[in-house]
């Protein structure tokens, strides 16, 4: 019994959806079959674990998501989607969600309640701002959110200390919350093309030994810090940091050291 259906048989979608559901196969391909509209035979596919819809010239994604309960692996990519559904809260046991290009200003009320999420794409959209609901997602290793037009990050990333990958490249952010420094686990964040003018001292905490994983270029950070990079790479604006966090903890010792 096949564990997958490709979209690039000469079946027809409703033919195409019947054998899925017929061969109880795990992963139904509909990725770029300019698809407007998901056919209503498509929500009795309540046994899939991955879908693929990329490619297609969505609007909107139905609340009828909820009933591929099983669902494990969502991609959206390239369609023309504006919003996501509340529904996709429920699916309890979706770990890879890939939104990117598409439309996107925000997440649906809720999002964060997506209890087993360790992979997020929703880069390339128009994106203005992430809910304090994102502190719930607790599960993310990867987050990216590159080429959108976020010009804060709340205070509650902070709490999602599973993160290996945060991509924040190409928004409009001016500053990055302390909170960033409790993310211990990074050893990649891109943070290039934005308008950062400095860095947090805590973000020594999170990249660590980590150093080659983190970008900044292009952006106007003050005189101080490029000289450091200039001099020194990334590797000396992190031992900057290093020194600045100490002093703000132990400013006695700090002075005493001097």
């Amino acid at each position: 019994m096949p564990l997958s259906l490709f979209s690039n048989s000469s079946s027809s979608l409703s033919t195409l959806v019947e054998k899925t559901r017929d061969s109880r196969a795990k992963q139904c391909d509909l990725g770029f079959k300019s698809l407007k509209l998901i056919p209503d035979s498509f929500w009795s596919l309540q046994h899939v674990t991955r879908v693929n819809l990329c490619g297609n010239k969505l609007n909107a994604l139905p609340d009828d998501i909820v009933h591929l309960s099983r669902l494990e692996m969502l991609s959206l990519f390239g369609n023309r989607l504006v919003s996501l559904p509340k529904t996709i809260s429920s699916l309890r046991n979706l770990k890879y969600l890939v939104v990117s290009n598409n439309m996107l200003s925000g997440f649906p009320p809720g999002f964060g309640s997506c209890p087993s999420l360790v992979h997020l794409d929703a880069s390339v959209n128009k994106i203005k701002e992430l809910s304090p609901n994102f502190k719930f997602l607790t599960t993310l290793r990867s987050l990216h959110l590159s080429h959108n037009e976020l010009t804060q990050i709340p205070e509650e990333i902070g709490n999602l200390t599973k993160l290996h990958t945060l991509a924040l490249s190409d928004n409009r952010l001016a500053s990055l919350p302390s909170t960033i420094g409790g993310l211990t686990k990074l050893n990649q964040l891109r943070l290039e093309g934005n308008c950062l003018t400095t860095l947090p001292k805590e973000l020594a905490d999170a990249i660590g030994a980590s150093v080659a994983g983190v970008s900044v270029e292009d952006n106007p950070l003050d005189e101080g810090l490029r000289e450091v990079m200039q001099s020194a790479g990334m590797g000396g604006v992190v031992a900057l940091m290093r020194r600045l966090s100490y002093e703000a903890r132990f400013p006695l010792k700090a002075a005493a050291d001097e």
